[in-house]
């Protein structure tokens, strides 16, 4: 549940073109064990965001969590 609010606004700042609002989502993670089967996903869209390629967060967190 604590991982789909996540995606879910992580992709909610991509869209907005919002680097503010995903870097807060990420920082709040920060406390948090990512679960295993996360860890992969989770590590791709934080390389998108980190390279700033919002098009591609979507395109990953729309395969989890739909259009």
């Amino acid at each position: 549940m604590l991982m789909q609010a996540l995606y879910e606004e992580i992709r909610n700042g991509a869209k907005e073109m919002d680097a503010d609002r995903i870097e807060e989502a990420f920082s709040e993670m920060e406390g948090y064990r990512i679960p295993e089967d996360d860890a992969e996903i989770f590590d791709k869209v934080r390389k998108a965001y980190l390279a700033f390629d919002y098009d591609r967060i979507e395109e990953l967190l729309a395969e989890i969590i739909g259009s």
